[in-house]
């Protein structure tokens, strides 16, 4: 089972197949689940479910990065051992931008849930009851973003004084001490299984709730600028570069603990330009409804309405492009077999 799991982890948890696998939940599951789910009504199980995800992600979250510093410290030291060259791993520049974003996201979630419980905290309208507890949830994500920020101890400054150096050096061995005995253990084994879940099922959570705002916002835009006797350009101007950057935007950081194991997993150039690439084709999928509301408007008989391009014909071509579109990306930027990787900082 162990091993089955780690199969997993490696090739559908993280990188490429993780986020085609998103885009297929976007243009498959996600347009059914929306139309059974109202974020603005009263829904005790909405309620309970979010706050549930909340606090059980908070300490998700907090394992992972721990995981992830120890296999990062495990590199080094096999880097090292093989070559004689110390390097000391970095995140990427963007992994503290993600988890702002990741705080906005709880935000928003506190605010559905509260709306849930009969308490509106919405754009529209806003409950005493709904301000208080939004408060308190920004104080307390605020107090845990500079937590786990810290805890990691992935972000460390560069330092060019050798004593000072030297001093993190044995703190970092002490840690490796104590940490990486653990990571082979069942029981870290079995947090990380739990974990992953976790974050997967809070990532598709909010990954869903972005999906229907996305594109409710954006048709009922659309239409806005027909009735005004907007053009295609002028709406394709509009609506589709403000969508791609929100979905750029908000879609990575949703699974920050595997962006950053990602950018650490991807060797090559080659292998980052296809994470990117397979990333940017899931965001513009994320908003086909709204592409395909665009079609039949401004490229379809009025009267032949949406409904056709809603139809389950349509939806098979739409995922079939979709897949198509990744495994012609995965042979571009795939690397060959015999290819050394090189282990990056």
């Amino acid at each position: 089972m162990k091993r089955i799991y780690f199969l997993l982890r490696n090739h559908l948890l993280n990188g490429f197949y993780a986020y085609a696998i998103f885009g297929f939940y976007a243009l498959t599951v996600s347009p059914i689940v929306t139309e059974f789910i109202d974020l603005e009504s009263q829904s005790l199980f909405v309620a309970i479910f979010g706050f549930t995800m909340l606090f059980a992600e908070f300490f998700a979250l907090n394992f992972k990065l721990k995981i992830i510093r120890i296999r990062a410290e495990e590199r080094r030291i096999d880097h090292r051992n093989l070559t004689g060259e110390d390097i000391i791993p970095r995140p990427g520049k963007f992994v503290a931008f993600g988890l702002f974003v990741r705080m906005i996201a709880r935000l928003g979630i506190i605010m559905i849930s509260m709306t849930a419980l009969g308490y509106p905290a919405t754009e529209e309208e806003m409950s005493p009851q709904g301000v208080i507890v939004l408060l308190f949830g920004f104080f307390i994500d605020m107090c845990g973003l500079i937590y786990i920020y810290l805890k990691s101890g992935f972000y460390r400054d560069v330092i060019e004084d050798v004593t000072e150096f030297k001093k993190e050096e044995i703190e970092i061995q002490k840690w490796n001490k104590i940490n990486l005995p653990l990571a082979s253990s069942i029981r870290y084994y079995w947090y990380e299984v739990i974990s992953d879940i976790i974050l997967h099922v809070y990532a598709i959570m909010l990954y869903t709730a972005l999906w229907k705002y996305l594109n409710e916002y954006s048709i009922d835009r659309l239409y806005t600028i027909v009735r005004e006797g907007g053009s295609a350009f002028a709406a394709f101007v509009d609506l589709f570069p403000m969508l791609l950057a929100l979905s750029l935007f908000i879609l990575m950081p949703l699974r920050i603990a595997y962006w950053l194991e990602d950018s650490m997993m991807a060797f090559s150039s080659k292998e980052k330009r296809g994470i990117i690439a397979v990333f940017i084709i899931v965001s513009v999928f994320s908003f086909a409804p709204t592409i395909v509301e665009f079609l039949s408007v401004y490229k379809i008989k009025p009267q032949s309405g949406s409904h056709f391009f809603y139809s389950m014909n349509f939806n098979v071509i739409l995922t079939c492009v979709y897949v198509i579109s990744i495994f012609i990306v995965k042979i571009l930027t795939s690397e060959g077999k015999n290819t050394e990787k090189r282990v990056v900082s």
